[in-house]
């Protein structure tokens, strides 16, 4: 089995946003997870997992190929698309995602200040 990449401690936020997700409030909510993938240089500002599947989560998706944009991503996905994917735990959200979708839309990846 692999190691958990995202600490357990760091879930209970993203659950409950999920939980809450029904309300149409995701997006003014800060992402309280990155996740990167420094080869690639992709990287996701993940705000909220899915209810009823804990490896789905939503948030601010760069691939890596100029085009940033809200969506789901598995993190089961990310591991086996990804030589390595990497949680940042010094990562602390200073705006709400839109805010950091119109950044990333503008510079063209996500700036994470």
């Amino acid at each position: 089995m692999p190691k958990r990449l995202i600490p357990a401690d760091r879930l209970d936020k993203p659950a409950e946003n999920g939980r809450l997700r029904d309300h149409g409030i995701a997006t003014l909510r800060p992402p309280v997870v990155k996740l990167y993938a420094p080869e690639a240089k992709a990287a996701w500002l993940l705000s909220e997992a899915d209810p009823d599947d804990p490896d789905v989560f939503f948030g601010l998706r760069d691939d890596g190929l100029g085009c940033p944009y809200l969506g789901y991503v598995s993190v089961r996905v990310l591991r086996s698309t990804y030589d390595r994917v990497l949680y940042d735990p010094s990562f602390k959200a200073v705006h709400t995602l839109r805010r950091y979708e119109c950044l990333a839309r503008k510079h063209g990846h996500i700036v994470d200040t």
